[in-house]
């Protein structure tokens, strides 16, 4: 009797510490709360929690970590009447939601979402990966409408994000964030600022003028040649650093190309007419199609008008923000382009043996009486 009661005693021991050890575990399939609540951040996808490698590893690994998805239903409707607003050019389905990790400057992990144009989505999620591998330290990465879409105040926190439906800063021309084809990063260290002409220097945010001086040393400053510059540049990204008339450290925004395709030549022409008292000139355009990536255009003729100077028989095209294209294609409908201005334009029109090509940007172009490029 008392050798069964022995064997009953363990047995009830051994049950208790089974019961013991399932009730310390739980669904994320590790015994540490703190681990467990950081699983469940990721399954959550709780922007700006930090998480550590345990619980990257009990969510699924890293690769699971990096994704482009349609727009949760959850996010969009957050989304609305702040980041996002009713409008003719950009629809939900042409943007997307990307999950990423990013590492702070003192190398902590953090949950990380932008919504983007798709065109660049699986890019730009490729692209915050070879960064978290690297250690490249970026400090925050929420929806801009954790801020009610106020792009000051979230550029104060240092925010990294992409699409925002708003203008350019000091332009009525909506900006590439609002089709989602432009990222800022580190957005405090890395300001906005024009120069004016009355010497004074508008910056953005307003407490980040001590980072306009590039030649200091500090945290989460994009310099040329590092590496967040070279991942963007090699994917067709322009950076803001770069520009004259003004810089804007943070930002990379994508380069688009837009050429013209046709089915036969021998219908195309154009016309030039020159107004020598206005100094304006006419362009017209006939039976002209444009392909934007993989969409085209019906044929249609088109005007444009733009100032120009005259010099030992070269037009050259001021340099204005008035010089723009007067069609921008999105599906199979167009938008005029002083609604939903694009950066550049160039028209290549064969007509039988003999070529012409008419480029506008709005940095100035110019071509000469026959039409070549110069």
């Amino acid at each position: 009797m008392k050798k069964l009661l022995t064997h009953f005693m363990l047995c009830l021991a051994l049950a208790g510490s089974i019961g013991l050890f399932t009730s310390c575990s739980d669904d994320n399939g590790t015994t540490n709360p703190a681990v467990a609540e950081e699983v469940e951040a990721l399954r959550q996808w709780k922007a700006g929690e930090t998480v550590g490698d345990e619980a990257i590893a009990a969510y699924g690994g890293l690769d699971k970590c990096f994704i482009a998805e349609p727009i949760p239903e959850n996010i969009w409707q957050n989304m609305q009447g702040k980041t996002y607003v009713d409008n003719p050019y950009i629809q939900r389905d042409d943007l997307r939601h990307i999950r990423v990790l990013h590492q702070d400057y003192d190398g902590k992990s953090h949950i990380g979402e932008m919504i983007v144009n798709r065109q660049i989505a699986n890019v730009v999620v490729e692209i915050f990966r070879k960064l978290y591998d690297a250690k490249y330290p970026i400090e925050r990465m929420v929806l801009p409408d954790v801020y009610n879409a106020d792009d000051e105040m979230q550029m104060r926190d240092n925010n990294s994000s992409s699409f925002c439906y708003r203008n350019i800063a000091g332009s009525a021309n909506l900006s590439k964030h609002a089709r989602g084809l432009a990222v800022d990063i580190n957005t405090l260290y890395n300001p906005y600022y024009k120069d004016r002409d009355d010497g004074t220097r508008f910056v953005q945010p307003a407490t980040a003028t001590e980072y306009c001086d590039r030649s200091r040393s500090f945290p989460y400053k994009i310099e040329e040649n590092d590496l967040c510059h070279r991942l963007f540049l090699e994917a067709g990204f322009e950076w803001g650093g770069s520009w004259t008339t003004c810089k804007d450290y943070q930002h990379f925004e994508l380069i688009e190309k837009v050429s013209t395709s046709y089915e036969s030549s021998t219908d195309l022409h154009f016309d030039f007419i020159f107004d020598a008292q206005t100094m304006t000139c006419q362009v017209m355009l006939y039976n002209i199609q444009f392909t934007i990536g993989d969409r085209v255009s019906p044929k249609m003729n088109i005007r444009i008008d733009v100032p120009y100077t005259h010099n030992s028989g070269v037009y050259t095209i001021k340099q204005t923000s008035d010089v723009i294209i007067p069609y921008l294609i999105r599906g199979e409908s167009f938008v005029p382009a002083d609604q939903f201005p694009v950066t550049d334009f160039k028209a290549v029109v064969n007509i039988p043996k003999k070529t012409y090509t008419i480029a506008f940007d709005c940095h100035g172009g110019s071509f000469d009486d026959n039409g070549t490029t110069k």
